[in-house]
């Protein structure tokens, strides 16, 4: 695990999500398992994630991941060496399909968190957070980027990092695009979308309990609240 993309990951996950210091993370590699790392932070669920929708988004364009494009993440101490056919082709990729594939892995990580975590939206004490059981496009760039943490390095290592301001903007881009396309104007406009309940990803469960005027009304003002009124979108 020394020496791996999973080790950058799992160290920045440490770093922000934990607080821990450089000296007690190279203790804990020194010694550590996977199992052990992600005892503490749980993110090969969600890089396994990311990665499923960089590998599809490559597909459309010509460019083949390799099978073992996950070992190579996560025990290959020379990724760049075996990725190196690779990334002559992915790096020649402009810079707004990097970003289109760098959306796709952002949206994919989203959904499958919405789709495994029903037990959250229903939790009291994070009744002010049901706005991230909203497709990825409604939950604000701040929080649509906080998983970028799982994806960052192996776009990194496949030459697809796009600029950092670019992604974001790109983020909003989508939301005023998604609005726009589901006739979504005003804050009416927004609480009918929430409860319609349509988004692939939303459980049942949640489906029927955003159905509710109220329940809605509440999440379309949280994300009025991280993103302004849709009429300023």
């Amino acid at each position: 695990m020394i020496g791996t993309i999973y080790e950058l990951i799992a160290r920045q996950c440490l770093t922000y999500w934990l607080g821990m210091t450089t000296e007690a993370q190279n203790e804990l590699f020194s010694c550590a398992s996977i199992e052990d790392v992600e005892a503490l932070i749980g993110a090969r669920d969600s890089i396994k994630t990311g990665v499923f929708a960089i590998r599809s988004m490559l597909y459309w364009h010509g460019i083949i991941l390799p099978d073992d494009i996950l070992d190579i993440i996560f025990t290959s101490r020379e990724p760049n060496r075996e990725l190196e056919e690779i990334t002559k082709k992915t790096g020649a990729l402009p810079e707004d399909q990097k970003i289109q594939i760098a959306l796709a892995a952002l949206s994919n990580i989203h959904d499958v968190w919405v789709n495994t975590n029903t037990k959250k939206f229903f939790d009291p004490t994070r009744e002010g957070k049901r706005y991230m059981f909203l497709p990825l496009e409604f939950i604000g760039v701040e929080e649509a980027m906080k998983d970028y943490i799982f994806v960052e390095d192996i776009l990194t290592l496949l030459c697809l990092k796009p600029e950092r301001y670019h992604l974001e903007q790109a983020i909003r881009k989508a939301r005023n695009q998604f609005a726009t396309k589901r006739g979504i104007k005003t804050r009416d406009d927004l609480i009918g979308y929430i409860c319609s309940g349509y988004y692939m990803a939303l459980p049942a469960t949640i489906a029927d309990a955003v159905g509710d005027r109220k329940v809605a009304t509440k999440i379309a003002d949280q994300v009025i609240e991280k993103s302004g009124n849709p009429a300023s979108w």
